[in-house]
C-alpha cells in the first residue's frame, strides 16, 4: 500500500503545548482542545456487533491525509475485521468486535504503538484486545465490560528524524453521559495521535453483555472467547502536566519537520 504523506511544519506540537497550557489554566473539559467531537456507533449485523467511532480533530491540532487501512485477520487474511480511515480532522474506525474477541493474541491491546501503557484505567482482569492495521504500525483497540464497551485507535505518524522521547500528552473528553474517552499524543519509537472513547450502553440493548457465568453472549449466540464478570468501569486517566513534559514536546516540535502516516 503506498503511503499518504503529510505535510505538517512546528505547529503540529506548537498546538499540543498551547493546549497544555490552556489545560492548565482551565481545568476538567480541556479535552476538547484535542477532539471537538466524537461520534459512537454500535450496530447489531448478522448477529455480530460493529462498533466504530468517528473522532473530529481539534482545528489547527494536525490535518491528516485521505487513507484508509484495512484490519485484517493476521492468520487468515481473508477475513475483514473492519477499518481505519483518515480525513482531515477525522479519524474513522469500524470494527467487528464480536469477530474481534473470538481470536486471540491479536495484537498488545494495554499499550500504545510507542511502547508505552494506554491512557485508560481498566478493572481488574479486563485485557483489552488490539487489532494492527494491515501494512502500518497504526492499531485499533477493543474491550467490553458488562454494558460499557470501548473503542480506541492510534494513528502512527512517521518522520524523517527519530525523536525517542517516550512522552504522552492525553486530554480527558465528555461528550455525553454516555460517552466519554480521552485523546492525545504520544511520542517514542513510534509516534502519533490517538482517542480511546467508552459509551456506556444502560441505554443501548444491542450491546453484548456478560453473564453471571462470565461468558460473553450477543443476539441469543455465545461467542467463542470467555469473559470475566467485571467490577467497575472503564475510565480516562487524567495525569497532571508538568512543565518538564511540555518542554519536551516543545524540543520536540523543534525538531519536527514532516512526518507521514506510518
Amino acid at each position: 500500500m503506498s503511503h499518504s504523506f503529510i505535510r505538517l511544519d512546528r505547529i503540529f506540537l506548537q498546538t499540543i503545548v498551547t493546549a497544555a497550557f490552556a489545560v492548565g489554566a482551565v481545568g476538567c473539559g480541556a479535552g476538547s482542545k484535542v477532539v471537538t467531537n466524537v461520534a459512537f456507533t454500535d450496530q447489531v449485523v448478522g448477529g455480530d456487533l460493529y462498533a466504530g467511532i468517528d473522532a473530529t480533530l481539534a482545528p489547527g491540532s494536525i490535518t491528516l491525509p485521505a487513507a484508509t487501512l484495512p484490519l485484517f485477520n493476521p492468520k487468515n487474511p481473508s477475513q475483514i475485521l473492519g477499518h481505519i480511515e483518515t480525513n482531515g480532522l477525522h479519524i474513522i474506525v469500524d470494527v467487528n468486535t464480536s469477530a474481534a474477541l473470538k481470536l486471540p493474541n491479536l495484537a498488545d491491546g494495554t499499550h500504545l504503538p510507542s511502547g508505552s501503557a494506554i491512557p485508560l484505567i481498566l478493572p481488574a482482569g479486563l485485557v483489552p484486545i488490539g487489532i494492527p492495521a494491515f501494512n502500518s504500525n497504526s492499531q485499533v483497540y477493543v474491550a467490553l465490560n458488562g454494558t460499557q464497551i470501548m473503542i480506541g485507535v492510534a494513528v502512527t505518524l512517521a518522520q524523517n528524524t527519530n525523536l525517542n522521547l517516550p512522552i504522552d500528552l492525553f486530554l480527558p473528553f465528555t461528550i455525553s453521559q454516555q460517552i466519554t474517552g480521552t485523546a492525545g499524543f504520544f511520542l517514542g519509537a513510534k509516534q502519533g495521535v490517538a482517542v480511546f472513547a467508552m459509551k456506556d450502553a444502560t441505554i443501548t440493548p444491542t450491546l453484548p453483555t456478560v453473564t453471571t457465568t462470565g461468558v460473553l453472549t450477543l443476539a441469543g449466540t455465545t461467542a467463542t472467547r470467555a469473559l470475566p464478570a467485571m467490577v467497575g468501569r472503564i475510565e480516562a486517566k487524567s495525569d497532571p502536566i508538568t512543565a518538564s513534559t511540555l518542554k519536551k514536546f516543545q524540543r520536540a516540535r523543534d525538531r519536527m519537520q514532516g512526518v507521514r502516516i506510518d
